[in-house]
This record gives structure tokens, C-alpha cells and sequence, in this order.
């Protein structure tokens, strides 16, 4: 993900503050998915889909009513 991340930043399709955000979602979705459960918490996670969900509408609007499932993600994310 990081070399499309840096590709995307560079041809300037968003800025290099959206490129450190997309990297620290793609952080907290690697620690998800290592079961490293202390390194993130339910609010993280929640601000991440609140960031993912605008960032589907900013740069992807033909996609942006697919972008309204993502919350059934968050359950998988959370560790209960």
C-alpha cells in the first residue's frame, strides 16, 4: 500500500498530510490485523472510519455510496 500511498502524494492527487494519514490508517489496520490489540483502542478506530469514510467521498466519488458499508469493519477491528 505504501508505494501507491507515495505515488499518489507525489503525482499530487492529495498532499503529503493525507499521505501520513493514509500510512497511520494502514498502521492501525496492520496492528488489527497482528492481533496487537493494546497498540490501537475503539476510539482510534472509530476517528479511522470517520478519516476513511470522508477520504472515499474527497477522492473516490464514484465510490462514495460504498464508502457508507464501511462501518461493519469496526467490529473486526475492536477487540471485545
Amino acid at each position: 500500500m505504501d508505494p501507491l500511498n507515495v505515488a499518489l502524494a507525489k503525482a499530487g492527487v492529495y498532499n503529503v498530510l493525507m499521505q501520513k494519514q493514509v500510512t497511520a490508517w494502514a498502521d492501525l489496520r496492520n496492528k488489527a490485523a497482528h492481533a496487537q490489540w493494546d497498540q490501537y483502542d475503539a476510539e482510534q478506530v472509530s476517528q479511522m472510519l470517520v478519516g476513511v469514510r470522508k477520504f472515499c467521498m474527497d477522492y473516490l466519488p464514484a465510490y462514495g455510496a460504498a464508502c457508507l458499508g464501511i462501518a461493519p469493519i469496526r467490529a473486526s477491528l475492536v477487540r471485545t
